[in-house]
């Protein structure tokens, strides 16, 4: 069982005072067939495929084979309005299909679909891998269409490089529609981009016990307009 939640009570100098607060996480978990089959239940976050890093109260459960191939799926209530209550129509389901022959490889297939208020607020199918041919390189990607859009919303492949914990070069190419990241229900779908495009790496380097480095230049294309994203970090 686990559970995260936080609160706080402000005494002004009028009578009452001011009381908020909220449970981040509340879930218990439990495992069967041999562990292979875990059960969650409650407000927990869901991570992977297209559902991204998702809170929501509900049930997920994950069963892996001993051959390394996995089901995932999930389906509750989203926790996206803090301080309010759920709307009838919320609802969200969920699952992703996987396939982990060695800690170092693993390609996944998913699917979500979401509702605000009986709207479609998100419908989503993705892909997504991992390669860890050697110990210092590692090699990602992942793509999700939008399917209600009928056009892609992410695209995201690239390499990195840890020769030594000290050092870590990552390289890359990502294409998003910002405005297919928000639910189709939002208002201020209206005001995104519908198009960015970037390329371009990172570099994080702990020169020392007391300087650290990190840098990172991103040529881009937004809406066809283009601009350039750099930036330069010393820490001592």
């Amino acid at each position: 069982m686990t559970v995260d939640a936080w609160g706080w009570l402000t005494l002004p100098n009028t009578p009452g005072g001011i009381v908020a607060g909220d449970v981040n996480l509340a879930w218990v978990e439990g495992r069967t067939l041999k562990k292979r089959l875990k059960l969650r239940l409650g407000r927990q976050l869901v991570v992977g495929g297209v559902a991204r890093a998702m809170l929501f109260d509900g049930l997920a459960a994950e069963y892996r084979s001993k051959l390394g191939i996995g089901l995932s799926a999930f389906a509750g209530i989203p926790v996206e309005r803090r301080f309010a209550n759920y709307y009838r129509g919320d609802f969200v389901v969920g699952t992703r299909l996987f396939v982990a022959p060695s800690i170092n490889t693993e390609v996944g297939a998913s699917f979500i679909h979401m509702l605000d208020r009986g709207a479609v607020s998100r419908q989503d199918v993705g892909l997504d891998t991992r390669w860890r041919p050697l110990a210092s390189v590692t090699l990602a990607g992942a793509a999700v269409w939008n399917i209600w859009d009928g056009r892609l919303s992410e695209f995201d492949l690239g390499p990195r490089w840890a020769p030594t914990s000290d050092f870590e070069l990552q390289l890359g190419y990502r294409r998003t529609a910002p405005e297919l990241f928000l639910p189709r229900t939002s208002i201020f779908t209206v005001f995104a981009d519908t198009s960015r495009d970037e390329l371009g790496g990172s570099l994080t380097w702990q020169a020392t016990r007391a300087l650290s480095v990190f840098g990172d230049l991103h040529p881009l294309l937004i809406n066809g307009e283009l601009g350039l994203d750099a930036s330069l970090r010393l820490s001592v």
